[in-house]
């Protein structure tokens, strides 16, 4: 198991155990997944720890999309399409490329509205997922399904003037995006609007609507 999982693990099982653990109360915030770092919480919801090259996120999960189908994985919350996402989170899309970028990733900006079917490009990610109770720490794959039973493959597709222009709010797209500041490359822009993929929370396995989790993206 990774280290980080294990040190949020460490944090998480406090939770249960005493009132004065580093960690704020679980039914709003979440603890990070790493010590060194410190704690994110709806207050505080992006860390960086930059030997670890890995970002940690605070978010909860939208309940509407374990049972219906999006392409949009982790918003911010005050961007358009955060009522669209799976996860969302106070931490700001902006702040995400700036985090990327201070960790050494090389943005792929090599889409467009215009490139359909295309793939992104960029800094490959790994993307986990942890809560309160989870046990562990999921890769992203395991939380989400993908209709068509391929692996979720993060890159960093940068789009930093489009996420501006567009202000959706978008850090991690389910299929590759040109306003996303990451996505998918395993799908191109454009197939879960086609229908040629769908993507929904494992409802069996993540907490419920509202709950929090914590979001890690560590640069490979």
């Amino acid at each position: 198991m990774k280290k980080t999982a294990l040190a949020a693990l460490a944090l998480l099982a406090a939770l249960a155990l005493t009132a004065c653990s580093a960690a704020t109360k679980p039914a709003t915030e979440a603890p990070a997944t790493s010590k060194a770092a410190g704690v994110v919480t709806a207050h505080q919801p992006m860390l960086v720890d930059e030997a670890a090259k890995s970002i940690t996120i605070y978010a909860t999960v939208n309940g509407k999309y374990l049972v219906e189908s999006t392409r949009h994985g982790l918003n911010y919350k005050d961007g358009k399409n955060a009522p669209k996402a799976l996860f969302i989170s106070p931490a700001k899309e902006t702040d995400f490329h700036a985090a990327l970028l201070k960790l050494g990733a090389k943005p792929g900006n090599n889409l467009t509205v215009e490139s359909k079917g295309k793939t992104v490009e960029g800094q490959a990610l790994a993307v986990a997922v942890t809560w309160d109770g989870a046990g562990k720490e999921y890769d992203i794959s395991e939380v989400v399904i993908d209709s068509t039973g391929k692996q979720i493959d993060y890159h960093f597709g940068g789009n930093l003037e489009a996420a501006k222009q567009y202000m959706t709010g978008c850090m991690l797209c389910l299929d590759s995006c040109p306003v996303g500041i990451a996505s998918n490359a395993a799908h191109g822009f454009g197939e879960h609007d086609a229908k040629q993929v769908e993507f929904r929370g494992k409802k069996d396995v993540l907490p419920g609507d509202g709950k929090p989790v914590i979001i890690s993206v560590k640069v490979k």
